[in-house]
């Protein structure tokens, strides 16, 4: 008999989640790239602030609001463990010429690739600086550490 109740128990918590288990809806202000939710799903920001958040159980695909987890504001974070890709990237001086490369890690991310145009983003970082590059022209840097030397060769790489 407890097998029977344990097993039933198991049922009632996991059957009709074809999917997930709901749904989260909040709204999240775009002013600056410290309180976006493409830049927080790039790890540029630990958490954002969101306002109106609501959360619906989707149970045989019916939506049904999840009062416990109605907020009128919260914050949101999102793990960045690590880079999409490794790379490079090429500072080319306009009248001479000259090239500095780093080696980089890019990061990209399915909110961005969903994301407006005007908010689309992707995140370049190296050991020396870390760099928000957005598609509408607007970009953001900041420098690591000030401590952080980087020797001749990994300067020198004009050509």
């Amino acid at each position: 008999m407890t097998e029977y109740v344990n097993e039933k128990q198991r049922q009632l918590k996991t059957l009709g989640y074809e999917k997930s288990w709901g749904q989260m809806k909040f709204k999240a202000s775009a002013i600056s790239s410290e309180n976006d939710v493409v830049s927080a799903s790039l790890g540029w920001v630990e958490r954002i602030k969101v306002t109106d958040v609501m959360s619906f159980d989707t149970r045989f695909e019916i939506l049904s609001e999840d009062e416990d987890f109605r907020s009128p504001e919260a914050f949101i974070s999102f793990e960045v463990k690590e880079s999409t890709e490794q790379g490079n990237i090429i500072f080319i001086h306009l009248e001479s010429k000259k090239r500095l490369r780093f080696d980089c890690e890019i990061f990209f991310s399915q909110v961005s690739a969903v994301a407006p145009r005007q908010m689309a983003k992707f995140r370049v970082r190296s050991k020396s600086f870390d760099m928000l590059v957005a598609l509408n022209g607007k970009s953001h840097y900041r420098f690591i550490e000030n401590n952080v030397r980087l020797s001749l060769y990994e300067l020198r790489d004009a050509t």
